[in-house]
Formats: C-alpha cells, structure tokens, sequence
C-alpha cells in the first residue's frame, strides 16, 4: 500500500535561465515571476545571453552595437514614447534605443576597436 505525499509548501522552481512560480498565492505575481529572465527587457523576444550589461535578444544586441558603433542619431515621428515589442521593434529605432538604455544597456560595455 502506497502512503499519500505530504502537501508541500509553495516554493519557486529554477529551470535553465527561467524561474517557474509554483505558489497559488497570488496568480498575478505567480505570472509576472515566470520566465523573467527568459524575455528580453527591451523587446520581449527570447534572450540569448548576457550583452552590454544585461541579458538581451540577438536582435537588440546587434541594433545596440550599430547604433552605437556608427554613432546613428535617430529621430522619433511620433511622440517619443512608441511601444517595442518583438513585433514592432524596428518601426522606431529612436524610441528602440532609449529603451535599450532605460533598461540598462551600457555603452560603457562596447569593445573598442583600432
């Protein structure tokens, strides 16, 4: 005859990069936990490791590069607060960048090349 498990108590499961919430307290904060830092904090797509001082998509790392690199000055036709997500990244390349920075993206994190 098999004993029944104890209950266990809620606890956070760490697979690969992601953090899976196994509470029931609080389904909100339960999703807003998982897979935090599966996402990239710019444009949501999927990360692909540790860039410029923070962990963010291929996609985002190559614009923060050239942006940087060719020192591009970019100019938004809206106003200045246009959304970027994996979809629609690449409609406003101003607002894409200063969102690079809010997130945390460091310049200082370049190589420098002679």
């Amino acid at each position: 005859m098999l004993a029944a498990a104890a209950p266990m108590a809620p606890q956070s499961l760490n697979v690969g990069r992601a953090k899976i919430a196994s509470s029931s307290s609080s389904a909100s904060s339960a999703a807003s936990s998982t897979f935090i830092q599966d996402c990239c904090p710019v444009c949501g797509d999927k990360v692909s490791g540790y860039h410029y001082g923070l962990l963010t998509c291929e996609s985002c790392k190559g614009f923060f590069k050239r942006t940087v690199q060719n020192k591009k000055v970019y100019q938004c036709s809206a106003d200045q607060n246009c959304p970027i997500d994996k979809t629609c990244r690449k409609r406003c390349p101003h607002c894409r960048f200063q969102k690079c920075l809010k997130v945390g993206m460091k310049i200082e994190g370049m190589k420098i090349s002679f």
